[in-house]
């Protein structure tokens, strides 16, 4: 862990803050310090509508042109996507109120998304490239955008607007830019000139400062200040010293600095250290070996350790082999089944996309249901397609003579076992990999391979990795946060 003030080392703190800016959500926790097993997890994110309950709110960022030329942040989370969307029917229905019979435009629109890209990244591609056709209509200098019309605004009439609307860029996984900049920084949002990487990511850890300070306050009192806060970050121990510097200062200009230095925390040390407090009758002593394999959203990090003491003198490990890691989160199946959801549906499907924005939630909502309960038992499995793809879908193939192969209903398809395997199987081969080569290194059977991260929660996953490493760990635990339970411990 390592540490950083601009300040002189005060007072102790009062609040110990922990921060996990991740690829696609992000989140935080907390404990007094004087009952630091008491800790506190957040849910109540800014909402857009729709979303569950979970502790984390989505790593997005949505900005719009100032008059001078520059770049505001307008919203970040859930709202960030939403009212991105939001815009973009706005300025589509200010189009076609202007030449009723025009379309929105589309030929530079992707024809597919590349390899490997998460579905939030895929999108926010399809949605610029419109954008960068769209707005030359709209406006011809960043800033001279007019605002919307109050038409366009929730509980108003749905007339069209008289002003052409302004649309901005939404911004997500853009902590992939702080990776090595000859592979992660292509699977993040590209940003517009005028943006830096640095700036982005303060606005945002600015905005979620300012909403722990608020619940910490409505909590102890509105006397409490971010004097009194110890606040830590974790970040993957396969980033290298730069980009944990570049976090490291972006903390500080977001204001998340007090007299207490800024504590840099390795995710898979996090995690270690979390599991082996609520390890239950499975007890570690010195010299045990483990493997902590943090699979998220964007990144694995995987890490194969020794503990070195327990009990009253703290629980402490020291790392046996150099981490590893990739870009194999659970996002790069999301795109993988944008993919194939594209060869199924032809070219319909990206100008449905850009024509209906409900369908892109409705898609996705579908898609992380159906992810989450693969290899359940089912021979295949359903995709119900929404109303407005569906109608798109089907007008293409009447109009180029197409069968639909699923039958005469376009508003659901079957997909059959082999072809959902096709989906995860190349990401979970790499997090197969990645896991394997780090029990060898550690020479020989460990006491227990942890998982944790948003991924593990696929049951598709859980079996390959049981079937892949079991002989080489005593035990595989993974851990659960399902609200509104407390974390759950599961061995597999």
């Amino acid at each position: 862990m390592e540490g950083h003030s601009s300040k002189p080392f005060a007072a102790k703190p009062r609040v110990i803050v922990g921060l996990d800016f991740g690829t696609t959500f992000s989140g935080f926790a907390f404990a007094h310090v004087s009952d630091p097993d008491k800790i506190y997890t957040y849910y109540d994110y800014p909402k857009a509508g729709g979303e569950k309950p979970y502790c984390k709110t989505l790593t997005a960022s949505y900005y719009k042109a100032t008059a001078k030329g520059g770049w505001q942040l307008h919203s970040w989370g859930y709202p960030a996507r939403t009212e991105y969307e939001r815009d973009i029917q706005a300025l589509h229905k200010y189009l076609k109120s202007q030449s009723p019979t025009s379309s929105a435009p589309s030929e530079n629109i992707p024809t597919s998304p590349s390899s490997g890209r998460g579905v939030e990244n895929f999108f926010s591609k399809v949605f610029n490239s419109w954008n960068n056709s769209a707005s030359k209509e709209a406006c011809t200098q960043p800033g001279t955008c007019n605002p919307p019309s109050s038409s366009n605004q929730p509980g108003k009439s749905d007339a069209p607007p008289t002003q052409s609307p302004s649309l901005g860029v939404f911004l997500s996984r853009f902590k992939l830019h702080l990776a090595s900049r000859n592979t992660e920084e292509l699977s993040a949002s590209p940003l517009p000139p005028g943006l830096t990487i640095e700036q982005v990511i303060t606005d945002y850890l600015r905005e979620l400062g300012d909403l722990i300070l608020k619940h910490l306050q409505h909590k102890y009192g509105a006397h409490f200040s971010n004097q009194l806060i110890q606040w830590c970050i974790t970040v993957p121990s396969i980033w290298d010293n730069s980009a944990k510097a570049t976090m490291r200062a972006c903390m500080v200009s977001a204001g998340l600095v007090s007299p207490h230095p800024v504590v840099i925390v390795l995710e898979p040390e996090a995690a270690s250290f979390h599991c082996q407090r609520v390890m239950g009758e499975l007890t570690l002593q010195a010299g045990d070996k483990l493997v902590v394999a943090d699979i998220g959203g964007g990144t694995s990090d995987i890490v194969a350790q020794e503990v070195v003491s327990v009990g009253e003198g703290g629980y402490r490990v020291k790392e046996v082999t150099m981490s590893s890691g990739g870009l194999c989160g659970g996002t790069y199946v999301d795109s993988r089944f944008i993919e194939f959801l594209e060869g199924r549906v032809g070219r319909c499907f990206h100008e449905c996309i850009l024509k209906h924005r409900s369908v892109y939630g409705q898609l996705i909502k579908e898609w992380e249901c159906t992810k989450s309960y693969f290899d359940c038992g089912q021979s295949t499995t359903t995709i119900n397609v929404p109303s407005k793809l569906a109608m798109e879908w089907e007008k293409s193939d009447q109009e180029t003579g197409i069968t639909n192969p699923g039958g005469e209903d376009y508003g659901e398809f079957e997909m059959s076992y082999k072809e959902m395997q096709s989906i995860f199987d190349t990401v979970v081969q790499e997090n197969l990999d990645l896991i394997h080569r780090q029990l060898v290194e550690a020479g020989g059977k460990v006491k227990v391979l942890v998982l944790v991260g948003g991924f593990t929660e696929s049951p598709y996953l859980l079996r390959k990795i049981k079937q892949s490493c079991g002989a080489m760990a005593q035990n595989i635990i993974w851990y659960a946060h399902l609200y509104p339970d407390p974390p759950q411990r599961r061995t597999l």
